[in-house]
């Protein structure tokens, strides 16, 4: 079962297909439909559960300073309709959230799994499954679909890599899919 999908369907004057009372359950990203007025290959754009992990990924492992362009890619992210969750080896990390005055932004926090990364997610029950994730190990990022970031150790001013996973996580909620080298799209199990 995909992820239920916000149908924004392009071309339609801006109304929210909601709005027009269309939800659709997609299966796969990256699906045309047609739209409401009968066109065919109206790119639907995706509204994912995205998890981000906390320690090498958006703060420094060595000095818990936030990563350049957090706050405002979490903000963008959330105004294209995504859902933010945070998650960490350690356990949920609610203080960091709260640190760095991200609270408004993320939904939620939990546990990730740490070893045997898909089978442990399904065994943890969760409220709600990623679509995407977003690690400094991209072993979690190939075993759940999304996009591994270089590690953040230290504050680094010149840290780009937020404005990265941005265009990436972009281009897969519009077309289903990313050029991006260390992007892997979920796998349907």
């Amino acid at each position: 079962m995909g992820a239920i999908i916000e149908a924004v369907l392009a071309g339609h004057n801006g109304t929210r297909a909601r709005e027009a009372g269309v939800l659709r359950r997609l299966a796969h990203p990256g699906i045309l439909r047609r739209d409401l007025c009968g066109r065919r290959n109206v790119p639907v754009k995706l509204k994912m559960n995205i998890f981000f992990d906390v320690d090498y990924t958006l703060v420094g492992g060595m000095d818990g300073s936030l990563r350049p362009g957090v706050r405002e890619v979490f903000q963008r992210l959330k105004k294209d309709g995504h859902h933010i969750y945070v998650w960490s080896g350690v356990g949920p990390r609610w203080h960091e959230v709260r640190r760095h005055q991200l609270e408004s932004l993320v939904i939620d926090c939990f546990t990730k799994p740490i070893t045997d990364y898909y089978q442990q997610m399904k065994a943890m029950n969760l409220p709600v499954e990623p679509d995407l994730v977003v690690d400094d190990f991209p072993q979690v990022a190939q075993a759940l679909g999304g996009i591994s970031v270089a590690p953040y150790t230290f504050e680094n001013a010149n840290d780009r890599e937020m404005e990265r996973v941005y265009q990436t996580i972009s281009s897969y909620a519009q077309n289903g899919h990313s050029d991006d080298h260390r992007f892997a799209p979920k796998l349907q199990k």
